[in-house]
């Protein structure tokens, strides 16, 4: 099954996504026995298909690392010039305690890595603890483009 040509969407000016996300929630551990090779060429099918945007988490066990093995396959299979079709949004979920520059970016670093990339396409904050401190980032309309938001 391929996705209609309606499926691709403008999400920000520079990127692009599909309109339905390919949850990886079931890689978390709870699920069953994953074979690596084989879930990512079974990522090679979805993308094949249209399915080109992944919803991850740091805590979805293996999915990060997953998305960085299919990234570097497609890579091998497609060239690295296609790599931008592959969009990757991951969560975070710190434990709870002080939030500072240092823990955030320590946090997103180990994103990187374990994707294989420079930048995260998307990352979702969930914080566990509403009342832990936070520096206050700049409001949205105030940034500008690959500004870090802390």
């Amino acid at each position: 099954m391929s996705l209609p040509a309606s499926s691709p969407f403008q999400f920000t000016a520079d990127l692009g996504i599909c309109r339905i996300l390919n949850g990886m929630w079931q890689v978390s551990g709870a699920h069953g026995a994953i074979d690596p090779a084989r879930a990512v060429e079974e990522m090679f099918a979805y993308h094949d298909a249209g399915f080109t945007t992944w919803d991850l988490a740091d805590h979805y066990g293996p999915a990060e690392d997953f998305i960085g093995a299919f990234r570097r396959q497609f890579a091998t299979r497609y060239g690295a010039k296609r790599l931008s079709e592959i969009q990757a949004f991951t969560k975070w979920v710190p434990y709870p305690g002080r939030m500072t520059r240092q823990v955030v970016e320590q946090a997103v670093g180990v994103s990187l890595s374990r994707m294989g990339v420079d930048c995260l396409d998307l990352l979702q904050f969930h914080s566990p603890n509403s009342q832990l401190p936070w520096p206050h980032p700049p409001w949205p309309e105030t940034m500008t483009a690959n500004q870090p938001f802390y």
